[in-house]
This record gives structure tokens, sequence and C-alpha cells, in this order.
């Protein structure tokens, strides 16, 4: 278990370094938007992997044919069950099951007042004097939350347990949507850690990107 909370650790380093650079605006991988959200997670993930010799889970057929039908592009590295299932969680925040160019219902679960804490923004309670700090605990609160729910995906080694799944429903390129059983560890880990790398677009912070002003 010691493992992998230094792994999170790692991970939430590395993103605080990349959320005190010149570009604030993290968007996912789009037809008309860069891929901001998988090319920090892509990056996080490389360096677990490096740190703690953290092992791809590899494929099945169907798990293979699921990751070609992406509706984005996961680098070489990141084709493995594991990483596409964090990527896919760390796409989920905004997405919902819904295809990347589904604009009419995105608008929709971007401004859902009752989602604003996967992504460090103020929902309709978060009026001044207070409303910035109560933004922050709530998703805060979200990050943990998910956190938690991730480290009920490990084994009693405390390694990622492959065969602990959760159902994510998944709209695919060819097929459309789809429910996939994924991976729990990795699954949760990235919708923390949407809302994580938000907190640095959606805040203004001291000059190292630390802390929250």
């Amino acid at each position: 278990m010691q493992n992998w909370k230094i792994g999170i650790g790692i991970v939430i380093g590395l993103i605080a370094a990349t959320g005190s650079r010149d570009a604030r605006a993290y968007t996912i991988s789009s037809a008309v938007t860069d891929g901001c959200h998988e090319l920090i997670t892509s990056e996080a993930l490389r360096r677990v992997r490096a740190d703690l010799a953290l092992p791809p889970i590899e494929p099945s057929e169907d798990e293979l044919a699921l990751i070609e039908d992406l509706q984005f592009n996961p680098d070489d590295d990141m084709r493995d069950v594991a990483a596409v299932t964090l990527l896919l969680g760390v796409r989920d925040n905004d997405l919902k099951g819904r295809a990347a160019d589904d604009l009419s219902y995105l608008a929709q679960v971007h401004a859902d007042p009752a989602t604003q804490d996967e992504h460090c923004l103020r929902d309709l309670a978060h009026d001044e004097p207070g409303g910035s700090q109560a933004a922050i605990a709530a998703c805060r609160a979200y990050i943990e939350q998910r956190v938690e729910e991730a480290l009920d995906g490990l084994d009693q080694a405390g390694v990622p347990d492959a065969s602990s799944r959760t159902v994510l429903e998944v709209h695919l390129a060819t097929r459309g949507g789809v429910e996939a059983p994924l991976p729990r560890y990795y699954l949760r880990m990235g919708q923390a850690l949407h809302a994580l790398e938000d907190g640095f677009s959606h805040s203004y912070r001291t000059a190292d990107g630390k802390a929250v002003r």
C-alpha cells in the first residue's frame, strides 16, 4: 500500500509542476481541441511507471478492439488497458459517455451545477464572501473521494488489481456508446486527476503554482 501512496504523490507532484507553466486552459483531445489532459496524464503515468516499475495490463481481444476504436489516439506506450483506462477516466469528467463532438449535450454537462466540483469550479451556492474557499473545498473533497475509491481497486499486496472492474460508458469512434468494464484503480484515479489538473487552469495560484490564492 505504501508504494501506491507514493505513486499518487508522484502524480500529484508532477501535475503541480506542470500547472506552473504558461499553459492554463486544459482541454481533452477532440477534432477541434488539443489533448492537454491526456498529455499531462500520460507523462504522469510514465514517471510513476519508471519510478515504481509499474507493469502495464495487456489487453484481451475485446479490449484491443476498444483501444483501436477510441475517439482519441493514445501514444504508443499508452495503449495498454491500464493506461487507456486512466486516460478514459481523465476524459470522463468532460464527456460523461458522449462523443467529444456532441457539443449540444456537452454544453449541458459542463454547465451542470451538480458536477462543478469535478472541474474545480463554483456551483450555484458558491457566492462571495466565502465562495472561493467553498469551491476549492468541494473540489478537494471530490478528489479525495475518487482516490479512496481508486484504492479499493488494489489487491492485498497494494498493487492495482486488474480483475477489480467498474463499468464506464464510453463513446467509440465506430461503435458509438458502449459500456466498458475497466480497472477500478485507474478509472477512479483518472477522474481524480482531471479535477486536480482543472484546479490549475480554473484558479489563481501563487507564482510556484503550489497554492491557490
